[in-house]
Order: C-alpha cells, then structure tokens, then sequence
C-alpha cells in the first residue's frame, strides 16, 4: 500500500487591540486600583489610550508519502516522509500610551523547511490483536512574537522526536476493546510564552515527556456502551531559558514540570441507544473526567498552580433514520464549578499580580445539524 500527496494552505490575520484607560464607573466616578506598597496603578494611565496593530500573511506547502509493506501475512513495515516549506510575513504597529511607547509599522519575515517522516510496524499476532511501533520526528514552524516596543521578531520552529509502542486487543465476542500504549517524546526549541515586563515574550528550550495510556470501550448489553480512558505523564524541561516575570532576571530550568501536563487524567463514558422504526434513534450520554494539578508556568510557582478537578457533561442526541438530522440537547459542567484554566502575572506596570481565567459556568442549549449528499 501507498499513499502520497500535496498540500498548499495560506492565510491571513490581523489583530487590532484599542486601549482606553478611562476606568470611571457609570457616575463618572474615577475608579481606583490600590495595591499596599504601589498606590493607585490606574493613576498615570487614567484618560490616556492606545492601540496595536498586527497583520499577519502565512504560505504552507508541503509534499508527503507514506508506504506499508507486506513483509509477511502478519507483520508490516511503515516509512513516511514528508518535505514542508512554511513562510510568514508580519507587519506591527502601536501608538503611544503609558505603556504602549509609539512604534511606526515594522516588518519582518521568515521562512522554514524542514524533511520530518515516521519509520513503524505493525504486527498482527492473532485475528484479533495487534502491536505496533512507530518512531517519528515532527516539525511546528516557527512565526513572530508582536515584542512591545521592537515589532515582529523571529520564534525558532519546535521539533519533536518521539517513541510510541502499543497493541491494541479484542475481546469477549467483540464487546471488549483494550488499547494500550507507551511513548516518550524530546522537544527541541519548544515554544511558551511568558509576560515580562509590558511584553509577551517566548522562550525557548528542551522537555521531555514519558507517558502511558490506557482506552477502553465495553458492550455489556446490547444497545449500553461503556468507554473511558487514564493517562499518566512524566514531564521535564531541559535546558530552558526562563526570565522570570518579576525580577526580570534570566535562569535556566531542569526537571521543572511542563506547564498544563497534567500527571494524571481520566474520563469515563456511559451512553445508551433507543432504536425507533424507521431506524431513528435517541441516545443520552455522560461524561465524566477528571485532571491532576497543573502548573502554569516553566517556574513551576506555587501561586500559579491549578488545582485536580472533575466535571460532568450530559447529552441526548435524536438522529434520524437516514441520518441525515440529528438534534442534540446538552448540558456542560453540571456541577456549575468554575475552574481555572489559565494563571498568568500581569505586567510590571501593573504590580505584577496574578491574572485568571476561569472556565466556563454550567452551559446548556441545543444544536441541529444536517447533511447532504452520500
């Protein structure tokens, strides 16, 4: 077997942030913002502006191939190749504020190639299970960071050079089907961003990540399905320039723990379907998961740390008979607890306090959907 191809994307973005510090309440009341040892951090910002402005253009092309040999009726060889060829142009701009200092438009741009492919096996040791292997090396070009104050400057593309085994078994007449793997992956240059000082910058550096990895489906009885998954993840930065947000002083990071690598995750899923005349069906379905604690930073800082949370989604799907339309009624987070999703430190500007973003709140509605042709 054989399979090649070309592909060609391109795009276009523009980003524009306004900022008006006008911080008055609907009285026309001067709001305050009183940090102990600062003052009022909106006093020298209060009645001034800005804005920034970013326009990106992104040309990919790439030409790829994969082949699967025969090698015997149950063991395959796999090769893969893939050749990319990425180029960015950005343009940036900002006017004057207290904390935007005036910036005529600058561009920059930048192009990266890089050959990535994947060398595997699979083998079929019964009818009805399978081990397999795959050694591979990905490539995620690099682009610009928007620096306040410089414009666009050049972020180095990440490599991924990874090991994955696993085998995949069925079982019990087909109702049972257990999937385990194994892998462990090095990055090169990988790419996170911080905030330090009034700018967002990208550092670069190595991690390493081992992990495991447990999926699962299971039919008890006719029509009821139960499916699930457990992860664990080992994880480690290696070599990584860090500076950090408050001091501003650079140093460099081994064995912290990568940010949003969560050490352990877990999902379970319980769904059951009618089946109507006519071949109509109504399905309700529960998802329950639940993550370890995560940090938010390289620094692996206490006060930037998530806590372990589960949540629970509901749905109740009707699909037609010729499964043209389906409506689906659902329910997100029924435990309605937000959780944080993201911690960061603000600018030094402005004390440098933590900033938060939260999920979502209990969400529930309804989508419809349809589909032609086929």
């Amino acid at each position: 077997e054989w399979l090649v191809g070309v592909n060609y994307f391109t795009d276009e973005g523009s980003g524009y942030v306004p900022i008006d510090f006008i911080f008055n309440d609907v009285d026309g009341i001067p709001l305050s913002f009183v940090i102990p040892g600062i003052g009022d951090i909106f006093a020298a910002l209060r009645g001034s502006g800005g804005n920034r402005q970013d326009n990106t253009e992104l040309t990919s092309s790439a030409v790829f191939g994969q082949a699967t040999y025969d090698m015997t009726p149950s063991f395959s060889a796999i090769l893969g190749l893939r050749y990319t060829k990425d180029e960015v142009d950005d343009t940036y701009s900002q006017v004057q504020s207290p904390v935007l200092p005036p910036l005529a438009p600058v561009s920059n741009d930048a192009s990266w190639s890089e050959v990535t492919g994947n060398l595997g096996f699979e083998w079929r040791v019964s009818g009805d299970d399978y081990v397999y292997g795959t050694l591979a090396r990905g490539f995620n070009s690099g682009g610009f960071n928007a620096v306040t104050g410089v414009g666009p400057v050049p972020v180095d593309p990440e490599f991924i050079d990874s090991l994955e085994l696993g085998s995949k078994h069925t079982m019990l007449d087909a109702r049972l089907q257990i999937n385990l793997a194994a892998f462990y992956s090095e990055y090169t240059d990988l790419n996170i961003i911080q905030v330090v000082g009034a700018t967002s910058l990208t550092d670069t550096g190595g991690a390493e990540i081992t992990g495991l990895e447990l999926e699962w489906s299971y039919l008890p009885v006719a029509d009821l399905k139960l499916s699930g998954f457990v992860g664990w993840l080992d994880t480690e930065v290696v070599d990584f320039d860090f500076t950090d947000p408050v001091s501003g002083e650079s140093v460099v990071l081994n064995g912290n723990q990568l940010p949003r690598a969560p050490e352990l995750q877990a999902l379970l899923s319980v769904e059951y379907e009618w089946v109507f005349a006519g071949g109509a069906t109504l399905t309700p379905s529960v998802d329950i998961y639940w993550q370890d604690e995560v940090f938010y930073g390289p620094d692996n800082r206490s006060d930037l740390v998530g806590d372990s949370y589960s949540k629970s989604d509901f749905t109740l799907t009707w699909r037609s008979g010729d499964e043209r339309y389906a409506v689906e009624a659902f329910v997100e987070n029924i435990e309605d607890e937000q959780q944080v999703v993201a911690l960061a430190t603000s600018f030094a500007q402005l004390g440098s306090f933590p900033l938060a973003t939260y999920s979502a709140p209990r969400t529930y509605g309804l989508r419809f959907s349809s589909q032609w042709g086929g």
